[in-house]
């Protein structure tokens, strides 16, 4: 008996490290896909966000010119809304034209480790974007992990570099695209200019190793019982 007990044992055991190499097998080979799958670069999967959340009552909205240099060469102009949704996360929209005839998007942001001293901050936000560009529609699953971490100055005011790698789902026409994108930037709020908060954002193709766009940024915070700003 305790011989057929050891017999199962083992025979579990190997039935469980079967299903390991199995799906790291699978994971390594999601992994090439999304890596060597056709991808499409469209500029406007900007990120132009830190790993910080507003509070409820607490809101941003923006602006961003965005110049593309992919495929689709041109200039974008996309307004951005940001609201507190509850206290662990954020709700995020953006609707934009230009280069891309039209974009609008929902997103959905987290943060699970939020930026304190000695770490940084690191957030993920997903959502549905849908964009019509040229003679074809596009509909965009997106998911942008970041990192952000926030650095204070007294001449300088505040500066919040970030980075981000967007990744997602196209569907264009007939066809599905596998998107992996860089996206570094920084948000700098000016020592005198607490109410306007300035942002730069540069994005990359990962797939190809080429430069995808350059964003400029502007956001107004405000809450519901201040119209201007919020400490």
């Amino acid at each position: 008996m305790t011989h057929n007990l050891a017999q199962k044992g083992c025979l579990t055991q190997a039935t469980s490290s079967f299903n390991f190499v199995r799906m790291k097998k699978k994971l390594i080979g999601l992994a090439f896909v999304l890596l060597l799958a056709p991808a499409v670069a469209f500029g406007y999967y900007s990120t132009l966000d830190t790993a910080e959340l507003l509070k409820p009552g607490e809101y941003n909205a923006g602006f961003e010119p965005q110049y593309i240099f992919d495929n689709y060469p041109g200039v974008n102009f996309i307004g951005h809304f940001d609201m507190g949704a509850s206290d662990s996360g954020n709700l995020k929209f953006v609707l934009g034209s230009g280069r891309t005839s039209f974009q609008s998007g929902a997103f959905y942001k987290i943060v699970p480790i939020p930026d304190i001293e000695g770490q940084p901050g690191i957030g993920v936000f997903g959502g549905i974007l849908y964009a019509y560009q040229n003679v074809s529609s596009a509909l965009n699953f997106r998911v942008h992990p970041e990192i952000s971490k926030k650095f204070k100055s007294v001449d300088a005011g505040e500066i919040t570099p970030y980075g981000a790698i967007p990744i997602g789902i196209d569907f264009v026409g007939n066809n599905t695209y596998y998107p992996i994108q860089l996206a570094v930037g920084a948000r700098w709020l000016p020592p005198n200019l607490k109410h306007m908060h300035f942002w730069s954002e540069f994005g990359f193709e990962l797939d190809s190793a080429a430069f995808s766009y350059i964003s400029l940024g502007l956001t107004i915070p405000f809450s519901s019982s201040d119209p201007f700003t919020f400490d």
